[in-house]
């Protein structure tokens, strides 16, 4: 998530910012990390994986990425 807002956003945002992009998207409002990177990782073995959750791996990452480039940390001023 560090790595994705430094790319994204023209200017540090705070720790909550990061966290709360990781429970809205990667996490869907769990609070378990568990549930990102056990899909994550099913989906990065098998991109063709049957299970539910690993499915929505590339549509999530679509979804954070897109909120975060149109939010307004990511404009120069």
């Amino acid at each position: 998530m560090s790595e994705a807002a430094e790319l994204l956003f023209a200017v540090p945002v705070s720790n909550g910012v990061k966290a709360q992009l990781k429970t809205n998207y990667l996490l869907l409002g769990q609070m378990n990390d568990v549930y990102w990177s056990d899909a994550y990782e099913l989906y990065v073995a098998d991109p063709n994986t049957t299970n539910m959750t690993a499915q929505l791996v590339p549509s999530i990452l679509l979804w954070m990425f897109g909120d975060m480039a149109g939010a307004a940390e990511t404009k120069m001023h």
